[in-house]
């Protein structure tokens, strides 16, 4: 792409990088809300900036994530034992005990919405009846989060695919947009 800088140094799982004299560990944790998803952690001050991979107390987008995986991925930023954490939305965390929670919902989140995609593709519902199924078990607890109704429908939908075997996310276009709200929404 004509403008596009290249990067000048890249890394497979981890880099650390000297800021005068602290360390800056970058770390690719595994897949989540992306397919490499990378945390930035000051192991001196205990402070993680998490990006995406942890949601504080908002509506988590997993519309083109790895949700099976993610679980994962949330056991090894715990296991960093932050003291303050940045995440990707909502506000910043502190105390290891705040910022267990945070990772903790996130969790929550996330496994309500398989558990509740799965029972209904068990029970052989449509993208609709699982969508409605999924709305009905997370909004006693998570709809009050803000964005949880705007994401609610995509990570209906990647959850669905995943479900079903599709292992990448599909590429969100206009289109496909408009399909999801007319099969949600009719």
């Amino acid at each position: 792409m004509p403008g596009l800088t290249q990067p000048t140094q890249t890394f497979e799982r981890a880099m650390t990088l000297q800021l005068g004299q602290r360390e800056v560990h970058l770390q690719c944790l595994g897949r989540g809300h992306s397919g490499g998803d990378t945390v930035a952690w000051l192991p001196d001050c205990g402070v993680l900036f998490s990006g995406d991979v942890v949601e504080n107390r908002c509506g988590v987008y997993a519309g083109d994530a790895y949700i099976q995986d993610w679980a994962g991925t949330l056991d090894a930023v715990a296991a960093l034992h932050p003291q303050v954490l940045v995440p990707g939305r909502g506000a910043v965390v502190r105390g290891q005990g705040e910022c267990a929670e945070a990772i903790a919902l996130t969790q929550a989140f996330l496994s309500t919405l398989l558990a509740s995609v799965r029972e209904g593709m068990a029970a052989g519902e449509s993208l609709r009846g699982c969508f409605t199924r999924a709305e009905a078990a997370m909004k006693p607890r998570f709809g009050d989060w803000p964005v949880f109704q705007h994401v609610l429908p995509f990570d209906v939908s990647r959850a669905h695919d995943e479900l079903s075997g599709i292992e990448h996310p599909r590429v969100w276009t206009a289109e496909r947009d408009r399909e999801l709200w007319e099969v949600l929404r009719g």
